[in-house]
């Protein structure tokens, strides 16, 4: 497998992470969206304060996850458009009449 192919690969592992991060971090919210909208007063409010951390917690790590991803898809797409590979990446695609660019 050459490099661009390689890297091309990682970019969709990427896109695929993130997907699944996305998820996590939706799921994350609609709880605590949940947990919201129920009354302070409850009882069971008030013992969802551990819960509610968790939560946060899991929310925050997900955020960093997230843009360490991005990072290293920045990263591959910067590399990719050393290797002169055309993509989404690439700030000035050569127009499709131009015989270079085959």
């Amino acid at each position: 497998m050459s490099e661009s192919e390689s890297l091309l690969a990682e970019i969709e592992e990427i896109r695929l992470g993130v997907l699944g991060l996305f998820r996590q971090m939706s799921e994350v919210s609609r709880r605590l969206q949940e947990i919201a909208r129920e009354s302070p007063t409850d009882p069971e409010f008030l013992a969802r304060g551990r819960e509610i951390a968790i939560l946060q917690e899991q929310q925050r790590e997900l955020g960093q996850r997230q843009q360490q991803a991005f990072r290293r898809k920045k990263a591959v797409e910067q590399r990719l458009k050393e290797l002169h590979v055309p993509g989404p990446w690439d700030d000035d695609p050569a127009p499709p009449d131009d015989p270079e660019a085959r």
